[in-house]
């Protein structure tokens, strides 16, 4: 089962690759076409394809912060806090992972309001989730499978 993860994680990651690279470059035949009007739906369920498992096995193994009971309403719970020190402590990299991915957006957001349609934030937007639940499948999720699930 783990081998299927990893294979569907890879495929997230090389769809990210794809999606970062068509973020900056439109000289190419192809990257042109990817960033039609028209193509933007499709890529986006492409997208949203790679990432609903990572929201939904994110929230089965309890790290989704709206899950439990908190003391502050819309605050992550506490056992949803523990389970985040616990996976961070056997996974290092992912908080940066997640922080540089949620980080990413925002940096690619002013870049497009700098330099305008030299860069194209949907594919960026893609690129960011794809690669957050690639890397989630491929190394987080066997180790996170392990502690919780």
């Amino acid at each position: 089962m783990t081998n299927i993860f990893s294979l569907f994680g890879a495929l997230a990651l090389l769809y990210s690759s794809v999606m970062a690279f068509s973020t900056f470059d439109e000289t190419h035949a192809l990257l042109r076409m990817l960033n039609s009007k028209n193509a933007t739906v499709i890529l986006f369920f492409i997208a949203g394809f790679f990432f609903l498992p990572f929201v939904i096995t994110l929230t089965q193994l309890g790290l989704n912060g709206d899950q439990g009971k908190s003391l502050v309403e819309g605050e992550p719970s506490l056992e949803s806090k523990e389970r985040h020190k616990q996976l961070a402590e056997h996974c290092p990299t992912w908080q940066y992972v997640w922080k540089g991915s949620i980080t990413s957006i925002g940096v690619i957001m002013i870049a497009f309001t700098l330099f305008g349609n030299r860069i194209d934030p949907s594919c960026a937007f893609f690129s960011a989730i794809s690669f957050l639940s690639g890397y989630w499948f491929v190394f987080v999720y066997p180790t996170a499978r392990k502690l919780f699930g």
